[in-house]
This record gives C-alpha cells, structure tokens and sequence, in this order.
C-alpha cells in the first residue's frame, strides 16, 4: 500500500509539472501590484548565512505541530522517491543530523488517508520543484504546504510561527520573479483564504495589490469605500489628527473614506496612476511630500473655484494620479 500512495503521489507530482505552464492567474484584470521597496528603503538581501539556514530551518520545523511535521516528512519523503532528495538532505543537514531516510519504510501519517490533502500537498511539491528556488525557500513553503493540510490558527500567524517573513526578505532578489507562480500554486490548491497570507508576505518587502472599482478602493485585502464627499470629511479629519485618506474623483467630486491610512499605502495608492484614484491629505505638506516619492512633486495646482476643487499636487513619476489636500 506505501508503494501505491508513494507512486500516486509521484504521479501527481509528474501532472503538477507539466501543467504548470497552463496556471490560470489569479489576479483579475483590474488589480494592478505596485513595489515600494525602493520608496521604503527595504533591503532585501541576496541570500542567507549557514548560520540563519540553520536558525530558520530549526524554527520552521519546530513551529509545525506533531502531525503538521509528520505531513512534512512524508512530503519531502515523496520528493526524494520522485528524484528530488534536496529537502531530505537539507532536513538532515540543517535540523536534525540523526533523520535517515529510507525509500522502503516510508513515513505515513494516519492523517494522510485524506486524498485532498495527498493531492493539494503533493501538488504543490511538484510545482514549487519546478521552480528551483533556494533551499531554504523551497522548504519553508514546503513547510507552509504541511501546515495548511493540517491547518491549526490563522494563516498569517502560521506564516510569521515558521519564520517565512524572514526568508523571503533575505532571499527576495533571487525569487521575485517567481512570486506570481508561488502565489498561484497555493491559491489553486488552497483557495483564496491564503491571499491573506500572502499578502502580508508582500507587505513585507513592500510589494502591494491594488484595485479601484467605482468608488472602492482596494489594497491587499483591505477595502475602502470612498463615499464621502471629502468637504464633509474634513473637520473630522483634523479633530482626530488624521493624514491620508484614499480617494476618488467621481462626478467632479473629490471622495473619500475617512479611514486614516499609512504612508506607504498610500504610496501604493499614487503609484497605480489612476486619474480616478488619489490621495486626500491635511496639509500641503504632507502633500507635496508624498509627491516628492515619487519622482519629485509638481504642483500645487487648482482647476477651479467652489467646494468640489481642491489644491493638489502630482508625482512626476505618476502624473495621472493626485493628492489633494486642505489648503
């Protein structure tokens, strides 16, 4: 019976690879990923010590509960039967020297008779094989697969328990290029729940999915609903010390949602360059400030009189795109 589920499991393995390139994306067509990695001075790095391998791998491991690690080995274990021994060996290497791996007794958890969790797992071995990314890449997102068979907590709490912020910081120049194939991997295999995952992830080496759709505007899993006119907002904005709205020109009106945002979502907002979707500030200063991230501002400027026009300023970089403030 081990030699059946091991061949199935190589099966699908062998699927996952040649179906790969025919991966729907799962982003619609109206969201739109800007980088803020330069704007934010965030360093990622070009690799790890074997020294922080070997801290990470140990924390990786030791997050994952008894059965989460059990899935882990069985995964890595079904790896090692299909050619790839990479993540067995670097398991031996890095976190326990004493793990011998032997093809005629392998490991079966009594939690694996789950064929979803045999196919969702497993297919996501093989896909993310295909990928050659860094050891330590490759095995902390095994390590996320296993977890998210046996699920216990938040998704975003599972990624910060298994140490995988730090290593996609540390290794993000060599796998940038590959992040919309490991986001797509997880989320046909585990549905959208994951994006949230994922998008804290992005957060992290200041990357941002943002879309407009009428008067909502959506950032990572957060939406704003721009329905205020932001002559009415603006009292409130002052009384509570607030600094950036998000918001949208419809019908010759500047809206907004009064929900007081950071800096750099509304970074990420600007950089869309949406002639619909802006920024609402306090100040000029704050302004013309946020402006100067983004190649410098120009302004300030008007395009007329009343209470629906307001002072603004553009990015150089993103001329479409306003921020508007209270003069």
């Amino acid at each position: 019976m081990k030699r059946v589920i091991a061949l199935i499991l190589s099966m699908i393995m062998m699927f996952s690879l040649s179906s790969q390139a025919f991966a729907a994306s799962i982003e619609p067509e109206d969201v739109m990923t800007v980088v803020l990695t330069d704007e934010l001075g965030i360093q990622t790095g070009e690799g790890m010590s074997e020294a922080e391998v070997r801290d990470v791998a140990n924390k990786t491991f030791d997050y994952l509960t008894p059965e989460q690690q059990e899935v882990y080995i069985y995964l890595i274990e079904s790896l090692a039967i299909s050619g790839d021994h990479s993540l067995v060996e670097f398991h031996q290497r890095y976190v326990d020297p004493n793990y011998h791996f032997e093809p005629s007794a392998l490991s079966r958890s009594s939690n694996m008779n789950d064929k979803v969790v045999l196919y969702n797992a497993a297919s996501i071995a093989g896909q993310l094989q295909a990928l050659n990314l860094p050891e330590v890449v490759y095995n902390g997102f095994m390590a996320l697969a296993a977890a998210l068979a046996m699920p216990v907590g938040n998704v975003v709490d599972i990624v910060i328990g298994i140490g995988l912020g730090a290593i996609i910081i540390a290794n993000w120049d060599a796998i940038s290029s590959k992040w919309n194939d490991i986001v797509d991997i997880f989320v046909n295999a585990f549905g959208s729940t994951v994006m949230e995952a994922f998008y804290y992830l992005q957060g992290l080496v200041g990357i941002y999915t943002v879309t407009v759709s009428g008067k909502t505007i959506t950032v990572n899993n957060d939406k704003y609903n721009c329905t205020t006119k932001a002559d009415v907002a603006v009292a409130d904005m002052k009384n509570n010390g607030h600094q950036y709205y998000p918001a949208v020109l419809s019908g010759s009106y500047v809206w907004v949602a009064p929900v007081d945002i950071s800096r750099k979502v509304a970074l990420a907002i600007m950089k869309i360059n949406s002639s619909s979707a802006g920024i609402f500030t306090v100040t000029s200063n704050l302004a013309r400030n946020l402006c100067e991230s983004l190649g410098g501002a120009k302004g300030p400027e008007i395009h007329g009189s009343g209470s629906k026009y307001w002072w603004h300023y553009h990015g150089r970089s993103y001329m479409n795109a306003h921020c508007w403030y209270v003069a």
